[in-house]
């Protein structure tokens, strides 16, 4: 298998297996395409993750009733929906008391799954996180029967990405709004779901760039424990590629970049353009890559 795409909505995108040499894989549903309708207005597809035994699942959310929730479905190798996962392949999960949106979905060795997201709780969002055990039902050992939510104050916060640590934590990146436009967010969590109070302030970090809007995308753990956010430094209608390092314990690490940060204009020159980076991963020979989008020359 040379890649794996998938989407799932009630407007549908397929979900493709591609096989080698590009074709279409005959073993995923006969024909390589998977659609999944989940019989409510609308359904989106945001992540994916492919388990050991060639399960996969996918996360997002789904609107269902007046809000929306998150969804997570899990197929097996041939694509059909594992009937042991939830209510024949679904779990739908209502976190807050308004729209909740998964973002991001990561596999423990365990064999649990951490969706993350946002959840409205009034007039603003917070950082969601839930995690479901093997079958789809919540984990009532995590957080409040399964599910987390973390406010950083006045203003909208959003968890995009989220990553795994050998010790069982769990990290969010996503990005805050505050007055003075967004700033890259990043919170840590216990393996019991309870903010980890060695990491940053009380569990939480946030970093301004610019004088603009910053915002994390992805996020990679680095094999020394340091953590590497990935997205976009914008002001106005302008951005550049966003990278920034974190030591373990939160604070910036100052041997990389300038004060532990990196902007990358991709050539459409200074102040003008938009580049976003919407993923990030650790080479084994400790170089970061980075991969996004970028408006060049107009294009």
């Amino acid at each position: 298998i040379l890649g794996l795409f998938a989407t799932v909505t009630a407007a549908p995108l397929p979900c493709r297996l591609v096989a080698q040499g590009g074709a279409l894989d005959p073993d995923l549903d006969a024909d390589g395409i998977v659609i999944t309708d989940l019989a409510h207005d609308a359904d989106y597809a945001f992540s994916l993750v492919v388990q050991p035994d060639g399960r996969f699942v996918l996360a997002g959310y789904t609107y269902l009733g007046s809000n929306y929730m998150f969804a997570v479905v899990r197929y097996l190798a041939d694509g059909a929906t594992d009937s042991t996962f939830g209510a024949n392949g679904v779990a739908l999960v209502d976190v807050g008391e308004g729209n909740d949106q998964a973002q991001a979905v990561a596999l423990q060795p365990d064999g649990k799954l951490v969706v993350a997201g946002s959840a409205v709780n009034g007039l603003t969002s917070d950082f969601a996180l839930v995690r479901l055990n093997a079958d789809g039902s919540l984990d009532g050992s995590f957080g409040e029967g399964g599910t987390v939510t973390t406010d950083f104050g006045i203003g909208s916060a959003v968890a995009r990405s989220v990553a795994l640590q050998p010790d069982g934590m769990v990290v969010l990146a996503g990005s805050w709004d505050t007055d003075s436009g967004d700033v890259i967010a990043v919170a840590r969590y216990t393996a019991d779901g309870a903010l980890d109070e060695d990491f940053g302030t009380a569990g939480k970090v946030t970093t301004d760039i610019s004088a603009g809007s910053d915002r994390a995308l992805a996020v990679a753990l680095q094999p020394d424990g340091k953590l590497v956010v990935a997205g976009v430094d914008s002001i106005g209608p302008f951005a550049d590629f966003a990278v920034v390092r974190y030591n373990g314990d939160g604070t910036l690490d100052n041997s990389f970049g300038t004060d532990g940060t990196v902007s990358t204009d991709l050539g459409s020159g200074s102040g003008t353009g938009s580049d976003w980076a919407y993923a990030v991963a650790i080479q084994p020979d400790g170089r970061i890559v980075a991969a996004g989008y970028g408006e060049v020359a107009n294009n």
